[in-house]
């Protein structure tokens, strides 16, 4: 009896030992085949895009959320994921897509819904997440029109001084 509950505990030890588990970041190894050919490429996914609406995979209805999702496509295969949820993360990694429409991104799985030029649908096996492809993220307008503002006081300031030197030469 002894014998038989080490070898059961041996055994559990060992087939947990080669388990995979799917974690934010982590890229998995895939047994997909990489040889034929997917609906899509990832450069046809190149830019940022900003999640802007979500819904349950069994109900039509957009979902409110305060979490959301930017992702950076490069030009090398390599993508950025933000997600911002009060704090702010950020993953590296590599983007890959499988001939299912399977998208791998930093070692998060998506099931590729659409894709345009402008918008793509993703699927992560809970949500469909919709993405606009964005030129800047709304962090990175407020900070420009920030500076933007703040160069414009400075270049008035400057104008009143150069004005008021000119008075007194004058």
């Amino acid at each position: 009896m002894k014998y038989f509950f080490c070898a059961f505990l041996l055994v559990l030890v060992a087939s947990q030992t080669y388990a995979q588990y799917k974690r934010k970041g982590e890229t998995l190894q895939n047994p997909r085949n990489k040889s034929k050919k997917a609906d899509y490429t990832i450069a046809q996914f190149k830019g940022k895009w900003q999640e802007y609406a979500r819904q349950t995979r069994t109900d039509i209805a957009l979902l409110g959320f305060t979490d959301t999702v930017q992702l950076i496509f490069s030009d090398s295969n390599k993508v950025v994921e933000k997600t911002t949820d009060g704090s702010f993360m950020t993953v590296e990694g590599e983007a890959e897509i499988y001939n299912d429409n399977l998208l791998s991104i930093a070692g998060d799985e998506y099931t590729v819904k659409s894709l345009t030029d402008i918008e793509m649908v993703l699927d992560d096996g809970k949500y469909v997440r919709h993405f606009k492809k964005v030129d800047m993220f709304y962090y990175e307008r407020k900070a420009k029109a920030f500076l933007n503002k703040k160069s414009d006081a400075n270049s008035q300031e400057d104008i009143a001084k150069n004005a008021t030197d000119s008075q007194i030469f004058l």
